[in-house]
């Protein structure tokens, strides 16, 4: 008989024979024995144990009620990905992580879509193991992201700004910043509907290069005045600075926010403004 391990959703160790799965149920104070049932409450099936680990047959239930169950191959690729999810991974995208666990199995492994959904959720939710629980008022925000190491592929680190004073974070990295400080024309927007909690605007600053637009910073704002907008430029042009680049577009290209031309004028005397069409559109529908 062979036998196998594998984990439950709780993390509990399960015993598998046969496609069969069999959960520990109590070990004996006299003979050291140790009882294994089987997971389906109304099958009468167990496994008995030595202090060898080796079976007792006599004592041992084999005969099941039901099938084997079908999900155990399915469960097998779940535990083993798992196991696997450390803090040095867990921002690798979900689907790579899977694809090469699949690419690693001796044996052709044959998943269904509800398979890789079911994968997919417990591989989610070993992740956020690793994560702080999410934020109940924007002070937790702020010492989460202290606690946190953000970076990106490239191992640049994210965060900019983290200002508990003014309740400004703002994410970027030196890769996007030199990006941004090569840009002739520069292009502002923010989002209030979609902004996270506890902020106000999601304020993005994109570059446009070869046809394409790029995000280039990202900023969580606490409300739209122009004190606000100044701080956010001053910070990135500072930022810019430090590394020995100069960030002076001769061209922002904004919507109708009344504080964003008053604080690109205060930072940048020479640039021009210019409103976007896209925001000109929606003013007129409103």
């Amino acid at each position: 008989m062979e036998f196998t391990t594998m984990f439950s959703q709780n993390g509990k160790q399960l015993t598998v024979l046969d496609n069969f799965k069999f959960k520990f149920k109590y070990e004996s104070k006299i003979s050291g024995y140790k009882t294994w049932e089987c997971t389906n409450k109304s099958c009468k099936a167990k496994l008995v144990f030595n202090k060898e680990k080796t079976l007792i047959q006599e004592k041992s239930v084999l005969d099941h009620i039901h099938e084997a169950d079908s999900t155990i191959e399915c469960q097998a690729v779940s535990n083993s990905i798992k196991l696997k999810i450390s803090e040095s991974n867990i921002n690798e995208m979900s689907s790579k992580i899977i694809r090469k666990e699949l690419r690693s199995l001796e044996n052709d492994t044959q998943l269904l879509t509800n398979d890789f959904s079911y994968i997919r959720r417990n591989l989610y939710n070993k992740k956020t193991k690793y994560h702080p629980p999410l934020p109940k008022n924007i002070n937790e925000v702020h010492k989460a992201l202290i606690n946190m190491n953000i970076t990106t592929n490239k191992n640049e680190n994210l965060l900019l700004i983290n200002d508990k004073e003014t309740n400004i974070i703002i994410f970027t990295c030196l890769t996007n910043l030199k990006y941004l400080c090569s840009m002739e024309k520069v292009f502002m927007d923010g989002t209030f509907q979609f902004c996270t909690n506890f902020f106000y605007q999601f304020f993005v600053l994109h570059g446009f290069q070869n046809g394409i637009y790029t995000s280039l910073v990202y900023a969580l704002l606490p409300n739209k005045r122009t004190s606000t907008y100044e701080h956010v430029f001053k910070k990135l042009r500072d930022a810019c600075l430090t590394e020995g680049f100069v960030l002076n577009p001769n061209m922002f290209v904004i919507d109708f926010e009344i504080g964003i031309p008053e604080a690109v004028r205060s930072i940048w005397l020479t640039s021009i403004i210019r409103c976007c069409n896209f925001h000109l559109g929606q003013a007129w529908l409103r």
